[in-house]
């Protein structure tokens, strides 16, 4: 491959230095428990995702390979073990204190592994994605732009390709293909958050909902040192959006490369995305990472994509309809019908089986009648005459009893410790729990996921009713016993802070930077950041009337427009109003002008306001004491929302 002056890709990467990739083997997630106990060495197609991600690299001409994990270190290295990726080296990197992408980058950048750009992606790649042209660019754009940090890889792809995990609303320089906007599609919300100011800077823009996000990312040497001085950086998303909120004070940019028509990308991060990869993998979409391509595979590919492997036993009268891969060693009794599945090797489907859109894994046993629809079958599984499973999540080792019934579970073969099975589905099959659950809580409501059809499962749990709102949920209780010693101390600095200031009248900018410094010593995470300015604000000197609410807000305006940007922030607001309006009944009076005021100063929008006041965090008579204050100002908005569409 060569580029405009005619030389080799390779050659004008390679002569200045080596290309590294950094491979994170955890998921940090249990979106993919209990089926494999390993994410990275799931297999996808009868072959570990790890497999399909070197031969990636390798082909793209990488290097050398860091695979970062924290756990299942131990089984991850014995599968490496004589294993051969051409001329790429391997390094395996083990941190046991890592739970997040970022524990895993500030872990890298401590250890002064990674010497120049590098590309980033996990260990559930698929793709014959060619990456140095990609590299070619970043460094590029370099040599004109010295605060590049990130150059995210994505793919053109339509909305039937692509899952509720990949979808995301992208704003982008048409003219330098600079990311202005990153913002993942939302069930609850189509609407962007673009500001204006980003219209105005840029001449040309376009903004696309068409591209699915490889999780691939070409990096610049700054990436880890950014992540290690930002500590509430902890996904990728979290960097990025980090960078487009404080592109002043980091002084960093994130640029975008979309991959040509003929190369596909594509991570596993969920059930859902775990099947439609498999479709494109058997359709030959990923080629040449295709089942018979594989030396060590030997498929044998026959008419409407079906695969059979060598020492395959195919009963009499059963039924290989369209898109079947059977492993080695697997034998398929009479009458047995497959459609859209994957069998592993040496699995016994005894007569009059129905197995279809499933993945079973190796060494399963399925009798006599079974019927197994939207499922995925773990390792050394056996289901029972007559059984039947529908959208179904089993682990390793699973027994499922005879005749029976099985909808819309994750199943695992050990019993939970203190846990009373309600249903009995067989003699090693209890309902899944994650780490959490049995770390210790005893409500059966823990436990339970849902699950979707083409294994759209998301592991929901419900706190006990008697625990406060969760801090995901933007809700920090007012009681100091159930606040983290770190927040605390970051709450009464912020307090100090802007208190002074106040007295003082500081520079609102230099309050900013103080906010910031304390955020970042205590691990604060942006939403409590939001929470605790507007809380800290509302209660400086403990003064309640509406004059004085006025004339803090009138001074601290600059700090709430510094950090009150999107409708999470706004929320977070609103759920800080509310919890000083619980605690302080001389507040609650004047809520209304408050939000009212925010409103016209465009610090709140009405959406946000909406959806805080439509969807209370808890229903206790608080809340809706606060619900029927500003009932008068949601009605004026409801109505003006009326006459507009009247109008129109």
């Amino acid at each position: 491959m060569q580029n405009k002056t005619g030389r080799s890709v390779v050659d004008s990467v390679t002569k200045e230095d080596v290309i590294q990739a950094v491979l994170i083997a955890d998921s940090y997630s249990d979106d993919l428990s209990p089926a494999y106990p390993v994410p990275c060495l799931l297999p996808i197609v009868n072959l570990p995702l790890l497999d399909y991600t070197l031969q990636c690299l390798s082909s793209a001409h990488v290097q050398e390979v860091i695979i970062f994990c924290s756990a299942h270190a131990d089984s991850l290295k014995e599968y490496l073990k004589g294993k051969c990726w051409g001329r790429m080296s391997i390094n395996v990197v083990v941190s046991d204190g890592c739970r997040s992408l970022g524990d895993a980058m500030r872990d890298l950048d401590s250890k002064a592994l990674i010497r120049g750009d590098f590309i980033l992606l996990t260990g559930n790649l698929i793709g014959n994605l060619k990456v140095l042209p990609a590299l070619e660019k970043h460094k590029k754009i370099q040599k004109t732009d010295k605060g590049l940090a990130m150059t995210l890889l994505y793919k053109e792809c339509g909305k039937k390709s692509r899952t509720e995990d990949d979808e995301v609303y992208l704003a982008i320089d048409k003219s330098s293909s600079r990311l202005l906007l990153h913002q993942r599609c939302s069930r609850d919300s189509s609407k962007i958050n673009l500001p204006v100011e980003k219209l105005l800077e840029h001449k040309s823009m376009d903004i696309r909902c068409d591209l699915m996000d490889t999780r691939v990312a070409i990096c610049s040497l700054s990436v880890p040192p950014l992540f290690s001085d930002n500590f509430d950086y902890q996904t990728r998303d979290d960097f990025v959006r980090g960078l487009l909120m404080d592109e002043e004070i980091l002084a960093s940019t994130v640029y975008t490369y979309i991959l040509p028509p003929t190369e596909y990308a594509a991570s596993v991060t969920s059930w859902q995305n775990y099947h439609s990869i498999s479709h494109d993998i058997i359709h030959r979409w990923t080629y040449p990472l295709v089942p018979d391509m594989f030396l060590d595979q030997y498929y044998s590919y026959r008419r409407n994509n079906i695969y059979v492997q060598d020492n395959v036993t195919l009963a009499q009268g059963c039924s290989l309809i369209e898109d079947v891969v059977i492993g080695g060693g697997s034998d398929v009794g009479e009458n047995t019908v497959i459609q859209s599945s994957v069998i592993g090797k040496s699995c016994k489907i005894s007569e009059k089986a129905s197995i279809i859109n499933s993945h079973v894994f190796n060494r399963v046993t399925i009798e006599k009648g079974c019927k197994i629809d939207y499922c995925v079958i773990g390792e050394g599984c056996i289901i029972r005459n007559g059984a039947q499973l529908t959208s179904c999540i089993i682990g390793p080792g699973v027994v499922i009893g005879r005749d029976k019934v099985v909808e819309n579970m994750r199943l695992q073969s050990e019993r939970p410790l203190g846990e009373d099975e309600k249903e009995n589905y067989g003699p090693k099959a209890f309902a899944y729990q994650n780490e959490e659950t049995e770390a210790g809580s005893d409500s059966d409501s823990d436990i339970y996921p849902i699950a979707k059809k083409y294994y759209g499962l998301k592991l929901e749990t419900r706190a006990d009713d008697s625990d406060t709102c969760s801090e995901s949920e933007g809700h920090i209780s007012d009681k100091e016993s159930l606040l983290q010693e770190d927040t605390n101390v970051f709450f009464s600095e912020v307090v100090d802070s802007l208190l002074r200031g106040y007295e003082d009248k500081l520079p609102c900018d230099n309050l900013v930077l103080e906010v910031n410094s304390s955020r970042y010593a205590y691990n604060v995470t942006l939403n409590e950041v939001n929470y605790y300015v507007v809380r800290a604000i509302l209660t400086l000197q403990d003064e309640f009337k509406w004059d004085a609410i006025a004339a803090k807000l009138k001074y601290f305006m600059p700090l709430l427009i510094n950090y009150i940007r999107n409708e999470d922030a706004m929320l977070d607001s609103l759920n800080a109003i509310e919890d000083v309006a619980e605690v302080h009944s001389d507040f609650e009076a004047v809520t209304l002008k408050l939000i009212h005021l925010l409103y016209n100063k465009d610090i709140l929008s009405e959406d946000a306001i909406l959806k805080w006041y439509n969807e209370p965090r808890m229903e206790n008579e608080e809340s809706k004491r606060l619900r029927k204050v500003v009932a008068p100002f949601i009605k004026w908005l409801e109505e003006a929302d009326d006459e507009e569409s009247d109008s129109e």
